[in-house]
């Protein structure tokens, strides 16, 4: 039975080790991807909650549609049903912590900081 519990706490923390590498790696990659209208629909759904498409397509103009396959595709914002077939688009996990990433950008090198 301990057997058990510790192997299960073991295999628990491979998982969480993978789940941290995917997601740090993602992060990396998301942000190295990432324009300027890209940030933007992230800091309008930020701030507005889950948009409508009509809500995109006001805020971003012309170029909407071409930011939010982009920004779905890159597992930024996902689509989520309003009603029964309206869809609004909302934040992911991904899409938050980018925001927090470039709201709190950390410095490339120690030197650097001692600087400033």
């Amino acid at each position: 039975m301990q057997y058990d519990e510790i192997r299960k706490s073991l295999c628990d923390e491979v998982f969480q080790r993978i789940e941290d590498t995917i997601t740090i790696s993602s992060l990396d990659m998301a942000m190295q991807l990432l324009k300027p209208e890209d940030e933007n629909l992230l800091r309008i759904i930020s701030k507005l909650g889950p948009i409508s498409h009509y809500i995109a397509n006001k805020e971003l103009g012309e170029n909407a549609k071409e930011i939010l396959v982009r920004c779905k595709s890159r597992n930024l914002v996902m689509p989520v049903l309003k009603g029964t077939h309206h869809h609004d688009v909302e934040l992911t996990t991904l899409g938050r912590q980018v925001l927090e990433a470039l709201d709190n950008p950390k410095p490339k090198d120690s030197k650097e900081v001692k600087a400033k």
